[in-house]
C-alpha cells in the first residue's frame, strides 16, 4: 500500500476525503491527516510517504511554503495541490516550487479520486525510476570526470618527463589506461582562433570545444587501436595513439594516416576552423613527449603550409623570436608616416613577410606583431585571425592597414619639397576628410596663407585647392566602388559639406555623375 498524507486546515474536507473507499481500491492508505504545512513536515520526519495531497491556503505554513521546504531534501515525493476556482495564481506558484499536479477540491468524489490515484501510481513509479536514473547518471558522470582527471594527470606527467617509470605506471593504472605508450604518435587539433583575446567569448568557445571533443572522440569507435583523446584547453585537442604492440612500420603509418584523415573530415564539417598536425611514429618510453612536441611544432607552421593535414618533417623548424626586419618596421613606422613615404613602407612590409617565411616564425608571434601594428594605426580592434589561412593573407591585411594609415592612396610626397610645403601636403593627406582649407593648413605649418598658396603651386605644380579636391574625389571614388553608402553620405565622408557642390565637382572632374561612376565600376 502506498502511503498518503492529507494536508488541509478544514477538518470536514479531511474527514470527507479519508472516508472515500477509492484509496483501498487503488492500493493507497491515508496514514496521516494534518492541519498545515508545519504539521505535514513533522509527519514526513517519521513517515516515508509516497504521496502528499495538500491545500494551498493554510495558517502557520501554507502549501507553497511547505512544498518549497520539501523539495530542498526530497525530489521524488509526489505532491498534488487542491485548489479552488479562484486559486489559479497560487497554483502557478505551487507548481513553480515543485508540485506535480493540481485538482479542483470540489471535483473529488469516489470516481474522480479512483481515476486520479490510478494515474498517480504510474507517475510515482516513473518519477522514482527517473530519479534513480538521474542518480546513476550523476554517479557515472562523477566517475567519468574523476577518470578523465586521472588521465590528464597521467599525460601531463608523461609529457613533463620528470617522473620515474614506476610512478608513471601507478598513474596509468589509476587512470584506467590500458595502453602503455612505449611506441606512439600524436595528432594535435587546434582551433584557428584559439589565440583570440575577446574575453566575452571565452565561455562560448569552451562550450563549443567540449561539443567538438565529443565528435572527435567518436573516431575511437572506427579503429581497433588503443588511443586517448583529450581536450587540453585553449582550443587544443590531442589524440594519443599507442603502437606498443605493433612492429610493422608500414601498417603503423597506414593506421596513423587513416586516423588523421578521420579527424580532418570532422574538422572540415565544423563551422569553426581547425588545423590538424601529425607527428611521426616515435619509439621508446619518451615517445609520447617527443611525438607531442613534433605535432605542436607543425601546428605553429600553419601559415607556411598549404596541405590540409600537416605531417611532421624533421627539417621544418619554428622560429620562436620576432625577426629583426619586423622589429625595425615597428620602430620606423612613424618615420615612414612623417615622410609620407608609402612606397618605402610597403616595400618594408614585403621584406618583413619574407623574413617570416624564411624563419618560419611561429604564427602566434606573427599575429601578435600584426595586432601591434593595427593598434599603432588605431584601426578598430579585431582580434579574429581565424580567416587567415596563409602568409599571403597576413601580407594583404598588413598592406591594407598601411594604406589606411597613409590615407588610402598611393600618393608619394616628392623629396625635393621645402619643409613647409612637405608638411602642408602631409597635413592634407592626413586631414582631407575634415573641413580644412588654406587658412587651417597655413596655420598648421606656420606660414601666411597667401605665401603658402604661392609656394605650394610652385613646388607641387598644382594649386592648393585643386590638390585638396583631388584627394577628396579619390576617396569618394574608393567609397563608391567598395561600399554601399549613399552618395550624400560619401560626399560627407570625403570632406564635402555641400552635396550639390560635390555632385558638380565630381561630374566636372570625372565626366559622369557619382551614380554613373558607381555603376560603371561594378559592371
Amino acid at each position: 500500500m502506498k502511503k498518503v498524507i492529507l494536508v488541509d486546515d478544514d477538518f470536514l474536507v479531511r474527514s470527507y476525503l479519508k472516508m472515500l473507499s477509492s484509496w483501498q481500491k487503488a492500493g493507497y492508505e491515508v496514514v496521516a491527516d494534518v492541519r498545515d504545512g508545519k504539521e505535514a513536515l513533522d509527519a514526513l520526519d517519521t513517515i516515508e510517504a509516497d504521496l502528499v495531497i495538500t491545500d494551498i491556503s493554510m495558517p502557520l505554513m501554507d502549501g507553497i511554503q511547505m512544498i518549497k521546504k520539501i523539495r530542498k531534501y526530497n525530489q521524488t515525493l509526489y505532491i498534488i495541490v487542491l485548489s479552488c476556482h479562484d486559486d489559479f495564481d497560487y497554483v502557478k506558484d505551487a507548481m513553480k516550487e515543485g508540485a506535480d499536479e493540481y485538482i479542483l477540491k470540489n471535483s473529488l468524489n469516489e470516481d474522480t479520486l479512483l481515476k486520479l490515484l490510478y494515474t498517480t501510481t504510474e507517475k510515482i513509479e516513473k518519477k522514482r525510476n527517473d530519479s534513480e536514473t538521474n542518480k546513476q547518471s550523476k554517479r557515472m558522470y562523477k566517475d567519468e570526470v574523476q577518470n578523465m582527471k586521472q588521465k590528464y594527470i597521467f599525460f601531463n606527467q608523461l609529457l613533463s618527463g620528470t617522473h620515474s617509470e614506476e610512478e608513471l605506471e601507478v598513474m596509468r593504472v589509476k587512470a584506467g589506461i590500458g595502453a602503455r605508450f612505449y611506441n606512439s604518435a600524436v595528432i594535435v587539433i587546434g582551433m584557428k582562433d584559439r589565440n583570440s583575446q575577446i574575453d566575452e567569448n571565452v565561455f562560448q568557445k569552451e562550450q563549443e570545444c567540449q561539443l567538438f571533443l565529443q565528435k572527435v572522440t567518436l573516431v575511437k569507435n572506427d579503429f581497433n587501436q588503443e588511443m586517448e583523446i583529450l581536450y587540453l584547453g585553449y582550443g587544443i585537442f590531442c589524440c594519443f595513439i599507442d603502437f606498443s604492440n605493433m612492429h610493422r612500420q608500414s601498417l603503423m603509418h597506414q593506421i596513423l594516416t587513416s586516423i588523421a584523415s578521420s579527424c580532418y573530415m570532422i574538422c572540415e564539417s565544423e563551422e569553426n576552423k581547425y588545423d590538424v598536425a601529425v607527428s611521426s611514429i616515435c619509439i621508446g618510453r619518451q615517445s609520447v613527449r617527443q611525438s607531442y612536441q613534433q605535432a605542436r611544432t607543425m601546428l605553429k607552421l600553419v601559415l607556411y603550409e598549404k596541405k590540409g593535414i600537416l605531417y611532421y618533417s624533421p627539417e621544418k623548424k619554428t622560429g620562436n623570436t620576432l625577426p629583426e626586419a619586423a622589429k625595425n618596421f615597428l620602430r620606423n613606422l612613424d618615420k615612414y608616416c612623417d615622410r609620407g613615404d608609402l612606397h618605402k613602407a610597403l616595400k618594408e612590409c614585403h621584406r618583413v613577410v619574407k623574413s617570416f617565411i624564411s624563419e618560419h616564425t611561429d604564427s602566434r608571434i606573427v599575429f601578435q606583431w600584426l595586432h601591434n601594428i593595427e593598434q599603432m594605426i588605431e584601426l578598430p580592434e579585431d582580434y579574429d585571425y581565424s580567416s587567415i589561412d596563409g602568409i599571403e593573407q597576413v601580407q594583404s591585411r598588413l598592406e591594407n592597414a598601411i594604406s589606411t594609415l597613409f590615407g588610402n592612396h598611393l600618393i608619394e610626397i616628392p623629396e625635393q619639397l621645402s619643409i613647409p610645403v612637405h608638411n602642408a601636403v602631409l597635413y592634407i593627406l592626413q586631414n582631407y576628410r575634415s573641413q580644412i582649407g588654406l587658412n587651417e593648413v597655413a596655420e598648421a605649418v606656420g606660414l601666411n596663407s597667401a605665401y603658402l598658396s604661392y609656394l605650394f603651386s610652385q613646388e607641387m605644380g598644382v594649386g592648393f585647392s585643386t590638390f585638396l579636391m583631388e584627394q577628396r574625389l579619390l576617396y569618394a571614388k574608393k567609397l563608391l566602388a567598395e561600399t554601399e553608402l549613399k552618395v550624400c553620405e560619401i560626399a560627407e565622408n570625403a570632406g564635402f559639406n555641400d552635396y550639390h557642390y560635390f555632385s558638380k565637382a565630381f561630374k566636372k572632374a570625372c565626366g559622369m555623375s557619382a551614380a554613373e561612376y558607381r555603376k560603371k565600376t561594378r559592371a
